[in-house]
């Protein structure tokens, strides 16, 4: 999809422009620290960033991986990386991404993935002081990567 496409769709533009106003103000909730004393902002560089020419079309992607590991998750991010016949994405951005949580072996997902693409990225989580401990995803987020 061309970026002049992108503009036209107006249910992927929505969903990019949502995305992006709750990363924005979820962002001075993750400067505090969460129960763990942790910030819930988190960037980094993969460990082995990935060349790319620049390509004559921007493929965004976004989607809610509902906190997947193991398996599930090697199979979005070969989804990710694209094929022969299809461009990998210059931008991606994702939900229900797990940093930390014992249902998804205690890994950080938005590195993971990140690294597996060789893409920069930026994770965040809500953090609420009102939820109470055992109802707490706060290490649950989202992850926008490039």
């Amino acid at each position: 999809m061309s970026f002049k496409q992108l503009v036209k769709s107006k249910t992927c533009l929505g969903a990019l422009i949502s995305f992006v106003i709750m990363g924005v103000s979820n962002l001075f909730f993750a400067q505090q620290p969460s129960r763990g004393g942790e910030k819930l902002l988190e960037s980094g560089v993969p460990a082995n960033i990935q060349p790319r020419t620049p390509p004559h079309e921007i493929k965004v992607v976004s989607y809610n991986i509902r906190w997947r590991s193991g398996y599930e998750l090697e199979q979005i991010i070969r989804w990710l990386k694209g094929t022969k016949d299809s461009t990998a994405p210059v931008i991606v951005a994702l939900q229900e991404v797990d940093r930390a949580k014992l249902r998804s072996g205690k890994i950080d997902h938005a590195k993971a993935i990140a690294d597996s693409l060789g893409m920069y990225y930026v994770w965040t989580a809500p953090s609420s002081p009102t939820v109470n401990k055992k109802q707490a995803e706060e290490e649950t987020g989202v992850v926008l990567l490039s």
